[in-house]
């Protein structure tokens, strides 16, 4: 403590002594706050004397920078690292403006490829760096569990919600809706005891289009079948269409089949724009396998995302953003960094 105080008084001193002189002597003015430099010209903003004369980067706020300018009084700063910028790059990414509902569907042709968690990790990252409504809706006639990894789960579903007549607010919506920490919600499918119980396509228009005077960012867990009826609706009203596999050689092919379903049945633009996510869920991918799958799903001309293993999903239980890896979150965040490309193209649902 008396250390940090005798620090500070040094460095007050040092600041009155400097400013004494420097306002008895303007050529030590000059010398110090240096030649003013002409940053427009012919009604031109010069790109490179901007950045040469930038007296100040962005404050570092972690790790070893962070500890620098909190131990010299904010005298000394390193700026961001390059991994702190991307951070950044990425959240301002997911976080921009949004004027009207963006609807993002998750779906391919063969189940146990991490399409649930994937669901719910993009909507908590979402909800995590966003200040809106972001919900998720189960329309997987199957029967989905998607409500059930929610840490805070319900027995309402997409049917209680489209039956009720009395939704004015966004508080008659979460009425039937189960919640996370971050504030994701997420609307449930019903129990498929019997064919009345699959939700229909008629259902699903109706569910969105509830949901879409209340909510922001809406997120669809989809089932596999690509031939019901729900699935036709699902697609004709999706702004972006996520494309989930693992690293297993099966489930990559069953991807790049369903993106040529996609192209040879009318949904050539869905294709053309869809992100496959690549999930290592079963830990034992290797670097170049996952480039060499990175490589069959069109290289650099398709965005191709990897999340990797992550022992809080595997685990099955509540999901739970806090839980991940920081690794996970910082992919999550990337996808949705990519889906957030076409918010400027989402426009005229609500």
């Amino acid at each position: 403590l008396i250390g940090g105080l005798i620090s500070a008084l040094t460095l007050i001193g040092c600041h009155a002594v400097m400013a004494h002189l420097m306002w008895r002597s303007k050529h030590l003015a000059r010398l110090i706050d240096g030649k003013p430099q002409v940053l427009i010209r012919t009604g031109a903003l010069d790109e490179n004397l901007m950045r040469a004369e930038r007296l100040t980067a962005e404050r570092a706020t972690r790790g070893a920078r962070k500890w620098l300018m909190a131990s010299t009084f904010n005298t000394i700063n390193p700026g961001q690292s390059k991994d702190e910028k991307y951070e950044n790059f990425l959240i301002s990414k997911a976080d921009r403006d949004l004027r009207n509902p963006h609807r993002t569907a998750i779906w391919t042709i063969k189940g146990g490829v991490f399409k649930t968690p994937l669901t719910l990790g993009l909507g908590s990252a979402f909800a995590h760096y966003r200040n809106d409504r972001i919900i998720a809706l189960d329309a997987n006639p199957d029967r989905g569990n998607m409500v059930d990894r929610m840490e805070h789960p319900t027995v309402m579903n997409f049917r209680t919600l489209v039956n009720d007549p009395n939704i004015h607010k966004v508080n008659d919506v979460r009425a039937h809706t189960a919640k996370s920490s971050v504030g994701l919600e997420a609307v449930g499918s019903v129990s498929n005891l019997g064919d009345n119980n699959e939700i229909t396509g008629d259902e699903y228009k109706q569910l969105l289009e509830t949901v879409e005077r209340f909510y922001d960012v809406i997120l669809t867990d989809c089932g596999t079948a690509s031939g019901h009826d729900v699935m036709a609706t699902v697609f004709a009203n999706t702004d972006q269409l996520i494309v989930p596999t693992t690293t297993k050689v099966d489930t990559a092919s069953k991807a790049r089949d369903t993106l040529e379903w996609l192209r040879l049945n009318g949904y050539e633009a869905l294709a053309a724009k869809a992100i496959v996510v690549i999930s290592d869920a079963h830990d034992n991918a290797t670097k170049d396998s996952i480039a060499s799958l990175k490589e069959t799903f069109g290289g650099n001309q398709r965005r191709v995302r990897v999340v990797p293993y992550d022992p809080h999903i595997d685990e099955g239980t509540a999901f739970i953003w806090d839980r991940l890896q920081p690794a996970t979150q910082r992919a999550l965040l990337e996808i949705a960094a990519d889906v957030s490309d076409g918010f400027a193209e989402a426009g005229g649902h609500r």
